[in-house]
């Protein structure tokens, strides 16, 4: 994995015993103002704190969430986590245009037209639909408790934050 981001397992804990996931593991991207994460910054500042940054459809390793996540990190002064909770397959934007761009071709041969912007819209509506619905939600709410779990296990928490 890419710098910052690491491969994390899901544990019988994370998941309340259930199992389904036991074994799996997810990436998360991990970012941390230097010394957060030892006992001794807990004494300095008095309480330890750490984010779980849920990511937006582009996922974990889009440049802008990591932006938000290393700003808030670096302001905050605390843990932040970006879990992958697409397994991932996060949403592209090429996805819908693949698709724009066969309608486009098949329209000018058939009747010499070009989609209308709304007809484009229409498309990448559809096609993000699909996408979304091929999204495990067992597995999402897996991984988000497993990184609540992971961070609870492995700092000394006194605050954790879901954003």
């Amino acid at each position: 994995t890419e710098e910052g981001a690491k491969r994390y397992a899901f544990t019988e804990e994370s998941i309340n015993g259930q199992g389904a996931y036991s074994g799996d593991t997810f990436d998360a991207y991990l970012v941390a103002p230097v010394n957060a994460l030892s006992a001794a910054e807990k004494k300095v500042h008095g309480f330890c704190t750490a984010l779980v940054l849920l990511p937006d459809v582009y996922g974990y390793k889009d440049k802008n969430i990591r932006k938000i996540a290393d700003r808030l990190s670096q302001i905050c002064n605390t843990v932040v986590v970006i879990p992958d909770l697409f397994d991932g397959n996060p949403w592209k934007d090429s996805m819908a245009r693949v698709v724009i761009e066969k309608m486009e071709s098949d329209l000018k041969r058939q009747k010499g037209q070009t989609p209308t912007k709304a007809d484009k819209m229409e498309i990448k509506r559809r096609v993000y639909e699909v996408w979304r619905e091929q999204i495990d939600q067992s597995r999402v709410h897996a991984v988000i408790r497993s990184t609540a779990s992971f961070l609870r296990r492995e700092l000394p928490l006194d605050h954790l934050g879901l954003v």
